[in-house]
């Protein structure tokens, strides 16, 4: 009985120890909890800070590249939930703006200037139902044009109708044909293949940046006096 009681006084001494043990545990999960979160905010803006990074230095490198830049502006809204689709720039006639401007982005052509105001301008995508760009395929100068769908993507149709393969993967840039867009940027990626038609999906997303070049029309060079038609 004695021995029993001794054990009993023991236990019961403990756990106080106990209990403040389990207190200082908790606190401490708390805290490294809290730590963890702290890290994981921490990551999350250092990548925002690097693909912003990334992106303005491919927006750097297009415009040493670009032939005839305008001038670089931002996007201020895009439409996404309607047929219709249209940017804002907050650039205008002020800055040199004007009806039929190409406008292009770090990873393609984004579409052409419709509307101009004095401090701001509309932008007409290329995936809107009324936009038609002359392009062609990369890897074999395969002539086609790139059709708005208004709803996101794109329709790539062959020029010569009947014997055109086109294939998923496929990329397609602009041909310069018809002048105002400059040759050879990327417009559109067959999203899956087919027979003088396809479905394309857009290199350039006016959602997923905020700065575009607008640039001058292409002029396509006039052929010499008797230089025959090529």
């Amino acid at each position: 009985m004695s021995s029993g009681l001794a054990w009993v006084s023991r236990n019961i001494r403990m756990i106080p120890q106990g209990v403040g043990d389990y207190f200082m545990v908790k606190e401490r999960n708390t805290a490294l909890r809290d730590q963890l979160a702290a890290q994981h905010r921490s990551i999350v803006e250092a990548r925002g800070v690097m693909n912003e990074n990334r992106r303005l230095r491919a927006l750097l490198g297009l415009r040493q590249r670009s032939t005839a830049p305008i001038v670089t502006a931002h996007l201020v809204s895009s439409s996404a939930s309607s047929t219709r689709r249209y940017a804002v720039l907050d650039a205008g006639s002020r800055r040199g703006v004007a009806v039929g401007q190409p406008v292009r982005g770090p990873d393609g052509l984004v579409g052409r200037v419709l509307e101009v105001g004095f401090h701001n301008a509309r932008v007409l995508l290329i995936t809107d139902p009324e936009s038609l760009v002359p392009v062609r395929r990369a890897g074999d100068g395969l002539p086609a044009i790139a059709a708005g769908r208004g709803d996101g993507l794109l329709d790539i149709r062959a020029v010569a109708a009947g014997s055109a393969v086109i294939r998923q993967g496929d990329l397609f840039v602009t041909s310069g044909i018809g002048g105002i867009f400059p040759p050879n940027i990327p417009v559109a990626t067959a999203a899956r293949s087919g027979r003088d038609v396809a479905r394309g999906r857009a290199r350039a997303h006016a959602d997923t940046f905020d700065f575009a070049i607008v640039e001058a029309p292409f002029v396509p060079a006039a052929a010499n006096p008797g230089e025959p038609l090529r």
